[in-house]
């Protein structure tokens, strides 16, 4: 039940600027934390950190509300991201779980995922400026049961080499999946 908040960075350094870093072996668990007024990322998770975050809010965050490029173990249950560019970030192989977030309003993405072989199950992506869900640079990751609602441009957009196993995913008010 942490407040993390007002994270700067001088600029050119685009390693900090977050409300909480876990970096190297570093092991979290986090639960019912704010993360808020960030200048880059409300969380991020890097290295080989393992992190368990639920129940966790990220809002008015400059970049990403929670932004994970771990190859630790890493799990968001339950979380809620709303106006930040992007509302859940994750970059890398790393194993990755995903259950139940909510993603809305958020500038550019609910959910960014580049080159990510994790799991994507049982989220809401709702109302975000551009994309619900964004897949890109050869990521294959399964994306089960979400829900993909009245987004900016496309419910699901997957571009270059990327690809991943889609089922029980629903867009109501967008077309099929954009593959660019």
């Amino acid at each position: 039940e942490c407040r993390l908040r007002n994270g700067r960075t001088e600029p050119g350094d685009s390693a900090m600027g977050a409300g909480l870093v876990l970096a190297n072996d570093a092991r979290a668990v986090l639960t019912r934390c704010l993360f808020t007024q960030n200048q880059r990322h409300g969380l991020i998770v890097r290295d080989h950190a393992q992190a368990r975050v639920e129940k966790c809010k990220a809002v008015h965050n400059g970049l990403a509300g929670f932004y994970c490029e771990s190859l630790g173990q890493v799990l968001l249950a339950g979380n809620e991201s709303a106006n930040n560019r992007h509302g859940i970030w994750v970059r890398g192989q790393g194993p990755f779980h995903l259950e139940e977030n909510h993603c809305h309003d958020n500038a550019k993405t609910g959910l960014r995922l580049e080159q990510a072989m994790g799991q994507v199950k049982g989220n809401r992506f709702d109302r975000n400026g551009t994309f619900g869900i964004y897949l890109s640079e050869s990521g294959q990751p399964t994306v089960a049961q979400n829900q993909c609602d009245g987004n900016g441009v496309d419910g699901i957009r997957i571009e270059g080499d990327a690809a991943g196993l889609f089922h029980d995913t629903s867009c109501p008010r967008h077309k099929s999946p954009a593959l660019r």
